[in-house]
């Protein structure tokens, strides 16, 4: 059970009005919208002059439990409720041997995030013609929604994951920590570097193969039980000599820096948003629609709009709307070469919002899909986060892979790919490449760390080198455990969250006259949304960030709904499992889930899944 005095929003009663013809700037930076505004609030966005009216307002409902509860059943909705409730601890726990809390309000987050989208894309939909009444999103099916790779994994029809929870020993697992006290996390694309790199630490070479499988693992398994003789090599070396270890060998090294450190960068002090949107008119937006609040472009006659089902289908040709669009980006195409988690779960969203999507595999396909645990043909985990593309195998390295690529970004309204830095460039697939191909086309980047990032003097941009480097794995410090990334990809799914409200937002500066539109947007940046203000030490105990610690409370009571991100305890209470027991010790709480794969046959929680191969969770919102 997870139980706390938590008083968080009831976000069954938060209503958000967005006009068709402008977009606040002030309503967009709403990434925590379901943890800071109060119950009732209605907010409409601010326009040059405010006794105006508004041409149409459509409506966006911020449901908590939604369909999968209410607060009778559950309590009110939160977010140590809702990781307990959604499974979302449980795969926290893997690596601890039983279900811990996130130590940041990972979920309040990514619904903050998911709602800022839905308006924009409610904008973009009626700037494009269509009426929107009405938008409504559930924030703990948007929870599902962000573990859908997880889910898929535990449901497959063959051999679904099973994922043990045996306690590791905290010392044996990464992050690894230096004869001087520090503590370091590595990564490697392929086994070269990480065998080289372990032997020069006096690794012998059965454990260093036998430990390359499950580290690897950890991005989809959450896990990452490597032999303590890694752990035990680490700690007979200064970090100096891992450092230079590591450049010898070609690994990636990153110091677990404490939030002290992170909050006097640069990017920090001055506040970088988590995306940034750039026009050949030298226009530049952050977090928002750039510029002034102001008309759209001309909008074409209205179409018929109704309610969604389960997924939404695209439309091939061109970006006007199609006849009976249902979906907002209906007409829209996108041509994305991903890999991996965020850049694929970007064009995800793209395409529950309605939007065509055309991913680019090498020959041969993603080497991913046959991963498993499969379903039907296709790993379970790749079908969730790619399920509903189209897919053109193209070598792009080529001349005529490129030409290939062009023709389809001739027809498309936007380009999407999370490349290593300088290889579009090299590739000849940069954004002028595309754009004298397509003037009109959306070119979007989901990186590591981002466009202006000194890359020499950073590790490799993957999730949890991220984690460490910026102040996430501190954050995640608990009282019995030392700062450690969370194995869960937190910000390669909230990178991808943020990616496609990024692209939203520049297909509506499109809409509204921009050309040459540029969207960026980074895991460093998701780093940022996801500490919040903690980072730049609003709230922040002074004792607490002298002392490298994150700021969050050392124990007692779980923080109310006011509190800043960072602040949710991040270990749950030993108390009975029984709830009328709880009940009658003054407690109330709410059951841990501890088996994914008991989610979809839940009577109330099966309603937002789809069967194909495994459990596949349903988009979080309605339009109407």
């Amino acid at each position: 059970m997870s139980a706390g005095a938590e008083s968080p929003v009831d976000a069954d009663s938060v209503r958000l009005h967005l006009s068709a013809s402008h977009v606040s700037r002030e309503t967009s930076l709403g990434h925590r919208v379901s943890r800071e505004t109060s119950p009732g609030r209605h907010v409409s966005r601010e326009t040059s002059n405010p006794d105006a009216p508004l041409p149409h307002a459509a409506l966006l409902h911020l449901r908590g439990w939604g369909e999968l509860g209410s607060t009778e059943l559950w309590g009110p909705y939160g977010e140590t409720a809702a990781q307990a409730v959604t499974g979302l601890m449980a795969v926290q726990g893997r690596a601890t041997g039983g279900p811990r809390a996130l130590g940041v309000d990972y979920l309040a987050a990514v619904g903050g995030v998911v709602a800022t989208t839905t308006l924009l894309a409610t904008a973009l939909g009626e700037a494009r013609g269509m009426t929107i009444d009405r938008a409504e999103l559930g924030l703990a099916h948007t929870a599902l929604y962000s573990l859908g790779q997880y889910l898929a994994a535990a449901t497959a029809d063959e051999e679904p994951e099973a994922v043990p929870t045996r306690p590791y020993s905290p010392g044996a697992q990464p992050p690894f920590v230096s004869a001087d006290g520090i503590r370091f996390e590595v990564e490697a694309l392929d086994a070269a570097p990480w065998q080289a790199f372990w032997r020069q630490l006096g690794v012998p070479a059965r454990q260093i193969a036998e430990s390359w499988g499950p580290y690897m693992g950890r991005y989809s398994r959450a896990t990452a039980p490597v032999d303590p003789a890694l752990a035990e090599a680490a700690v007979r070396h200064s970090y100096a000599d891992v450092r230079r270890m590591a450049e010898i060998t070609g690994m990636s090294v990153s110091p677990v820096r404490a939030l002290r450190h992170r909050m006097t960068d640069e990017d920090v002090v001055e506040y970088q948003a988590p995306w940034t949107l750039v026009s050949e008119t030298g226009e530049t937006g952050e977090t928002g629609v750039f510029g002034e609040t102001g008309e759209f472009g001309e909008i074409g006659e209205t179409g018929e709009f109704g309610e969604i089902g389960a997924f939404g289908g695209g439309c091939r040709r061109g970006s006007s709307v199609p006849r009976g669009a249902r979906l907002p980006l209906a007409g829209l195409r996108v041509v994305e070469s991903t890999r991996r988690i965020q850049g694929p779960l970007a064009g995800l969203l793209l395409g529950a919002l309605g939007a065509e999507v055309i991913r680019i595999e090498p020959p041969g396909g993603d080497p991913l899909r046959g991963i498993p645990p499969m379903a039907g043909d296709t790993s379970a985990r790749f079908l969730a986060l790619n399920q509903g593309k189209s897919v053109h195998e193209i070598d792009f390295r080529t001349p005529r892979g490129r030409r290939k690529v062009l023709d389809l970004v001739a027809g498309a309204d936007v380009f999407l790919h999370n490349w290593a830095p300088g290889k579009a460039a090299q590739l000849g697939l940069d954004h002028t490449d595309l754009a004298a191909v397509r003037p009109g086309i959306v070119y979007a980047w989901a990186s590591g760390w981002g466009r202006d990032a000194p890359a020499a003097r950073l590790p490799l941009g993957t999730d949890f080198m991220v984690q460490a480097w910026s102040g996430v794995a501190d954050a995640l410090r608990t009282e019995d455990r030392a700062p450690a990334p969370s194995l869960v990809t937190l910000l390669d799914l909230l990178g991808g969250f943020i990616a496609a409200e990024g692209i939203v937002a520049g297909l509506l500066a499109r809409r509204r006259g921009a050309r040459g539109v540029r969207v960026d947007t980074s895991l460093l940046g998701a780093s940022r949304v996801l500490l919040g203000p903690g980072l730049r030490g609003w709230g922040v105990g002074e004792s607490a960030v002298a002392e490298g610690g994150s700021g969050r409370r050392a124990g007692g009571g779980t923080p109310g709904a006011d509190a800043p991100a960072g602040s949710l305890d991040a270990t749950i209470p030993s108390v009975p499992d029984n709830p009328d027991r709880l009940a009658h010790a003054g407690l109330s709480g709410v059951p841990v889930r501890t088996d994914l794969r008991a989610l979809p046959a839940d009577p109330v929680f099966g309603q937002v899944f789809l069967r194909r191969g495994c459990a596949l969770v349903t988009p979080p919102w309605r339009f109407s």
